[in-house]
Parts: structure tokens; C-alpha cells; sequence
């Protein structure tokens, strides 16, 4: 299957590889590393800034109510570094996942995300569960 970014897509793939290179490098993953182990530093909040948290986070609660492809294009990119930040969890799948919660939740979570201010672990499956998606322990 070939997809074609739009211009604005384009620009975001562009953007993302330049904070790649500035700010996912393996070198700032080693310095990162020596100095304080696995904590964040700013580029959550750079990321933030520019929006990106956002990508799939509806327009009515503060995101950019982004597309499939808008988050396609952003993750290939940043793939290309080391970037040590729970983007896929927080941005990419709670947003989904929080699309059955009740609007007070998402009222309240939904713009933290997109803000930078929260992380989320997503859960994705039991311990014994195997395939069985129905196999729920966790309460």
C-alpha cells in the first residue's frame, strides 16, 4: 500500500526527523543515560509545545484531531532516533481507549495529554491471558 502525505504532513515527517536528529539522537540518549539514568527531560515538553501530544487528541478537548496518517507520519520519523518518551501509550493509545470513557474523564484527561502534563501506561494485555482478549483480571 503507498500513502502520500499531504504538504502539511510533509512538514510535520520534516519536522519530526530535524527533532530526531536535535533531540533523539543516540548521543543525547547517552548523555541523558550517564547523567540522571531514564527520568524525562525537556523533549516531552517540546514535543508539547509543537503540538504533537495532541496529534490524536479530539479538537473539542485542546488536541489537533489528527488522522491515522498525521500520527504514521510523526512516528516514522521520530522512529528514526532515540527518543525516550512514552508517545505511543500516551498519544496514541489512551486517546483511543479514552474515547469509551464518560465525557467528564475525557474532559479532564484528554487535554493533559495534549499538554504535555500526564503519561499514560496502557495497559494491553493479562498475564495469563494469551490470545483470549476477553480474559480480564485486572480491576
Amino acid at each position: 500500500m503507498t500513502i502520500s502525505l499531504s504538504d502539511e504532513q510533509q512538514q510535520l515527517r520534516d519536522s519530526a526527523v530535524r527533532f530526531a536528529r536535535e533531540h533523539a539522537s543516540f548521543e543525547h540518549w547517552q548523555r541523558a543515560i550517564a547523567a540522571d539514568g531514564l527520568t524525562a527531560d525537556d523533549t516531552w515538553a517540546r514535543m508539547a509545545d509543537l503540538g504533537w501530544l495532541g496529534i490524536s487528541v479530539p479538537e473539542a478537548h485542546g488536541g489537533l484531531g489528527g488522522t491515522p496518517v498525521d500520527t504514521m507520519a510523526l512516528m516514522e520519523a521520530l522512529g528514526g532516533g532515540f527518543l525516550r518518551a512514552p508517545y505511543v501509550s500516551t498519544c496514541v493509545l489512551a486517546p483511543r481507549a479514552l474515547a469509551a470513557a464518560s465525557a467528564s474523564v475525557q474532559a479532564t484527561v484528554l487535554p493533559a495529554i495534549a499538554e504535555g502534563r500526564v503519561t499514560i501506561a496502557t495497559a494491553l494485555g493479562e498475564q495469563d491471558a494469551g490470545f483470549d482478549l476477553a480474559q480480564i483480571t485486572t480491576t
